[in-house]
């Protein structure tokens, strides 16, 4: 899949009239690239892709924008949905002032229909793509949990270490490091109930339960990486 990551109208005017195309590829040998294009909502100044997961048949684009020609206009959040070769741009609430990428780098999972992301003030929220009006939540267990890894995360750090997010078979993962900067890896499922964890360290790989009892431990270096399902970040 490709897109263009950000879309600019000129000085004192807005995208009216232009549209974004997303562009899908088949791996196999001779296969047709398909293209939906789709007019960018009225207003718009800029438009910034975010995030996108699925295919032009049944998948999405997250994209945050600007409106308005004024200065300090304030953002939106808008998901495309694709269904059948057709696009569908839909609203979402203006939390954090229509602004969801962090000073670092958002980052981004996908869980079934849940959209999860992180954002700059140290805070994971949370988009279900499926819904009829969307909105953004902070959901309060995961948070919870985040907020007691910031507090252990390590001391010399020279700023707020912010989460990594991925997704493995239906949970969500927290990645983040510990005090000796060992890498943490929490899966929690929708209600933000830990699932089990695993820590990575210079030497080896260690499993721990729900309730935090050591596990199996296997003699590897090196990090852990997920699969991403989603299409571009």
């Amino acid at each position: 899949m490709s897109v263009p990551l950000e879309l600019d109208a000129l000085p004192n005017k807005t995208l009216d009239g232009k549209t974004l195309a997303i562009t899908e590829q088949g791996v196999a040998s001779g296969s047709k690239a398909q293209t939906l294009t789709v007019p960018v909502p009225s207003g718009q100044t800029q438009m910034v892709v975010e995030y996108g997961s699925g295919s032009i048949t049944n998948g999405f684009v997250l994209v945050e924008a600007s409106e308005k020609v004024v200065k300090n206009a304030s953002g939106s959040i808008w998901l495309l949905r694709m269904n059948s070769t057709k696009g569908t741009w839909v609203r979402c609430d203006d939390a954090f002032g229509g602004i969801i990428t962090s000073d670092q780098g958002s980052s981004f999972a996908r869980v079934g229909s849940l959209l999860y992301f992180t954002h700059t003030d140290m805070k994971i929220g949370c988009i279900d793509t499926s819904a009829t009006s969307l909105s953004v939540t902070l959901p309060e267990t995961i948070n919870t949990l985040l907020a007691k890894l910031h507090r252990e995360q390590p001391i010399d750090a020279p700023y707020n270490v912010q989460a990594q997010l991925a997704s493995d078979n239906g949970t969500l993962i927290i990645e983040y490091p510990d005090a000796n900067w060992n890498a943490l890896y929490y899966a929690v499922d929708a209600s933000g109930t830990v699932l089990g964890s695993l820590r990575s360290d210079k030497t080896s790989i260690t499993s721990f339960d729900a309730k935090g009892k050591q596990g199996s431990s296997i003699n590897t270096p090196g990090s852990i990486s997920f699969p991403s399902i989603g299409l571009f970040q």
